[in-house]
């Protein structure tokens, strides 16, 4: 470096109050990277000696670097040497975060070696018994004990006193020492065991009739923590509480739903072991597999459930699948947990390995292993053109649909008709499947599904809101008709009607069913999705106007949050996604009053905003579909404001 260069920046960091931003540093000089650590800038601006403030600060810098890192491969221009900086940047944040979870993990196993020794102990001293009963082997076998798990703690304590820097610093090195306090305690525990007990898994103490008896389990508690420990996607099942899924209206895909279920009862050799349920976006597979997967599992032969999400960092990863998988089948039997704890325990991080090792570790080895023969075990995938890497999905695709059992494994798949799959299951020649194409079904048949459902739906609407004087025989059969001519065939059309017309700060169903039924012109695309993206772009012009007319604030407002709702693989809360794009938080929350029909809308600023369905992000995305100008999301051209935080 350059004298006059080295003595700029030995001046700057002796200042007190130095006012250098990171991209006055050299490493930053191309243009790429100063837009890149922009917002760093802005982070280190604010901080200020406040503990609070610089709490504040650092969590707006881990934010940044998150949601940065997110985006970074979707910037063609930025260069290597700026992923080398995130990498460092990334790096230091991630061994500030295992040293704060390493003091988590310590307090947790004291908690746990204090619980230890009540449990152990504990039943001793309820029973009565004076000290003075104990045999001498059983005294100095708690003495041992106590002393062992004494000296644990207060290394624990110890630990857990020092301060950050040294935590920092020690981060590995602790993890390393978590793991041998709990091998440590583990081994004190056996030996208790083994001098006080007259046979395995019993501690005895004399008394004038039978020797008290207390039994326990290190072994089942054990193989349980390996299962709670696995890596999985805890949103993943159907009934995980997402909310974007219900279950089908009563009464409607009568048919697909008794088809499936056939399928799934079916005893025969020859009943194909997958069965795949694809079609168009929005026509309703994810309601008919959430309600295959509900009934299942009230049936008792649901062994696990995976609701992919694109875009979403464990949702939409395939890598998740298994491990994901596995932990449900724990859940679904004892004998499948201790199995599966058993598999994981031998195998060196089996949630890093391929995809057919954890399958066949993770999934078939228990359940041929297992005491527990099933009659049936079915798994539900959702969505599965929404899982990536591509080809890990067709690999994994290709694996499924070659397996050979003796034990009636249904696998349940649903999802577009994506070019990967289409071709993942034609090539399988030697394992038939069984298939159904939504978009197929006879018109008269869906059409009369979604009139049962607009029917019931929007006649409620008014009892619901307490509107039923003011709307007696709303709507009219005319209006009626129309409606579900505009749906076509498309469920999330119906859903969506029904969320808008029943929405509103103060409701007025009427006015916003004329609002649909006036709406003129087509959508760009002759695409089947015409109606549903004039119903969209409806939605979104009316939650931009007040009575002065549109509202260029709120337009730029939800225009951005959409975007970065969209853009963003991790969900964010209000509060962060308003604080990386410069927006105020609770603005941000009002703006999303009118969007109820189409997010997840959050009551909170601590809560996250989602959509309902990504047939929402298809339509923006698509300059042939949104031809409003004013929602469309110019994928590069966002990006690169987010990075910007313009």
């Amino acid at each position: 470096m350059p004298r006059r260069e080295r003595s700029s920046l030995v001046s700057a960091r002796n200042k007190r109050h130095s006012n250098v931003s990171f991209t006055d540093h050299p490493l930053f000089a191309t243009n790429q990277l100063k837009v890149i650590m922009k917002p760093f800038g802005k982070v280190r601006d604010k901080l200020t000696l406040s503990k609070a403030n610089c709490e504040a600060a650092k969590n707006a810098l881990v934010e940044t670097l998150r949601a940065v890192n997110t985006l970074l491969g979707g910037i063609p221009a930025v260069g290597e040497s700026a992923n080398a900086a995130f990498a460092v940047v990334i790096q230091l944040i991630d061994q500030a975060e295992l040293a704060s979870d390493n003091v988590k993990a310590f307090t947790r196993l004291k908690e746990g070696v204090d619980a230890l020794s009540t449990g152990l102990l504990g039943p001793l001293e309820q029973s009565g018994l004076d000290t003075v009963d104990y045999t001498d082997d059983l005294k100095r076998a708690i003495d041992t004990l106590i002393g062992r798990l004494s000296s644990i703690c207060t290394e624990l304590d110890k630990n857990n006193k020092r301060n950050f820097f040294i935590r920092f610093i020690n981060a590995k090195s602790d993890k390393t020492a978590i793991s041998a306090f709990e091998k440590e305690t583990d081994s004190a525990t056996q030996r208790f065991i083994v001098e006080c007990s007259r046979g395995p898994g019993m501690l005895t103490a004399n008394t004038d009739t039978e020797p008290l008896l207390i039994h326990f389990d290190l072994q089942a508690e054990r193989l349980k923590n390996n299962v709670e420990s696995i890596s999985r996607a805890k949103e993943a099942p159907w009934n995980a509480g997402r909310h974007t899924h219900v279950s089908c209206f009563e009464g409607t895909r009568e048919q697909v739903l008794l088809d499936i279920e056939k399928w799934i009862k079916n005893q025969e050799l020859k009943t194909p072991r997958i069965f795949w349920l694809s079609g168009l976006a929005g026509i309703g597979k994810s309601t008919i597999a959430r309600t295959i997967a509900e009934k299942a599992a009230g049936d008792g032969v649901l062994g696990g459930s995976f609701f992919f999400l694109r875009n979403d960092e464990k949702l939409g990863n395939i890598t998740h699948l298994f491990p994901s998988l596995a932990y449900q089948l724990a859940k679904h039997h004892e004998s499948y947990l201790s199995l599966i704890g058993t598999a994981i325990e031998k195998g060196t991080d089996i949630a890093s390995m391929n995809q057919e090792t954890q399958f066949q570790s993770l999934i078939l080895d228990p359940i041929r292993k297992s005491k527990h023969q099933p009659r049936l075990i079915l798994l539900v995938l959702d969505a599965l053109d929404e899982a990536s890497p591509e080809k890990s999905v067709s690999d994994t695709l290709r694996m499924l649909l070659s397996i050979d059992l003796h034990f009636a494994l249904r696998i349940l798949i649903t999802s577009r008709p994506e070019a990967h799959l289409r071709l993942g299951f034609s090539d399988n020649k030697l394992n038939p499947h069984s298939e159904l194409i939504l978009h197929k079904i006879e018109s008269s048949v869906v059409e009369g599904d979604i009139r049962a459902f607009l029917v019931e739906g929007l006649r409620s609407i008014p009892e619901k809101l307490g509107l039923q004087d003011q709307l007696p025989g709303w709507p009219s059969s005319e209006d009626m008709e129309v409606v579900i001519k505009k749906a076509g065939n498309l469920f999330i059309f119906a859903k969506t009607i029904i969320r808008y017309v029943s929405a509103g700060r103060n409701p007025d169903p009427a006015k916003r069913l004329k609002c649909i039924l006036d709406s003129s012109g087509t959508s760009a695309s002759a695409s089947p999705y015409a109606d549903l993206d004039l119903l969209y772009m409806t939605i979104l012009d009316n939650a931009v106007i007040d009575d002065e007319g549109v509202d260029e604030e709120v337009v730029q407002y939800i225009h951005n949050i959409l975007s970065f709702i969209i853009l963003c693989r991790n969900p964010l809360s209000v509060r962060s996604l308003a604080r990386l794009i410069g927006l105020d938080p609770f603005k941000v929350l009002n703006s999303f009053f009118h969007l109820h029909s189409l997010l997840l809308a959050p009551d909170t600023i601590d809560e996250i905003p989602k959509i309902y369905h990504l047939s929402l992000s298809d339509y923006l995305t698509d300059p042939l579909r949104c031809i409003n100008q004013k929602f469309l999301v110019d994928v590069p051209v966002q990006e690169e404001l987010i990075f910007t935080f313009r």
